[in-house]
């Protein structure tokens, strides 16, 4: 794991390098939906990376490799040892962030005490497998859940804010789940799992989820007035 995860680094330092200096750019072009969309291009590149050569190819590099250990046994004896050390390191750093994310899930979940909306919100289409929620342990509507998700708003949601801003933030949350965006989130956190110690992969990360709100921002709002671009900025 410790190897192809090496293999991994060069490739993926250039696809992040890349992507990060030339975001501001891209976000000017292509707006926040078409640079959202181009985070998809670095998991692809990656996958059309390990896309093996020819049996050829393979055959000497393996050769190589073994001439390298029959000439320097003892460099090499060093490499085994320190690769073993980071594969531990790297192991435990990596399954206690998967451990703590499920926990973090869990009691979230837990501690939501969710209250089923029959109503519904004045002029809202919700999709069919999205139900809403209220709960008193939220201070702005979100979606929970990964099999089944769920919309929750806060308990004083009509109260604090007007129907116009309801309707725009509830679009906004139903835009990420239209989209499937909790699961390229997912994907999203499987790079920091794997990649922990490398600072661009957070960098990354973080700019992604940015473009990905920026992204739902745009999309709810493509079609609105000026006035009701205005009243939901005052919302957010």
């Amino acid at each position: 794991m410790i190897d192809f995860l090496a293999v991994q680094l060069y490739p993926l330092t250039v696809l992040l390098t890349v992507a990060l200096l030339t975001h501001n750019q891209l976000l000017k072009k292509l707006g926040a939906n078409g640079t959202y969309a181009l985070w998809a291009t670095i998991p692809l590149a990656l996958l059309l990376f390990n896309i093996p050569f020819d049996n050829f190819i393979r055959v000497n590099s393996e050769q190589s490799l073994y001439s390298q250990y029959i000439i320097l046994p003892k460099v090499a004896l060093q490499q085994i040892n320190y690769t073993d050390l980071f594969g531990a390191l790297w192991l435990g750093v990596s399954a206690c962030l998967i451990v703590f994310a499920c926990l973090s899930h869990i009691k979230f979940n837990n501690n939501l005490f969710l209250t089923k909306v029959s109503g519904g919100i004045e002029n809202v289409c919700f999709p069919k497998r999205l139900i809403l929620y209220r709960s008193s342990h939220v201070y702005s509507p979100m979606l929970v859940g990964l099999l089944k998700q769920k919309l929750v708003i806060p308990e004083d949601f009509e109260e604090i804010y007007s129907i116009e801003q309801q309707q725009l933030i509830l679009q906004h949350e139903i835009c990420h789940f239209d989209r499937n965006d909790i699961y390229w989130n997912l994907l999203a956190f499987s790079f920091i799992t794997l990649f922990w110690f490398h600072p661009l992969v957070w960098l990354s990360y973080f700019r992604f989820r940015r473009d990905q709100e920026l992204s739902c921002d745009q999309t709810v709002l493509a079609r609105k007035q000026t006035e009701s671009r205005i009243t939901y900025s005052k919302a957010l």
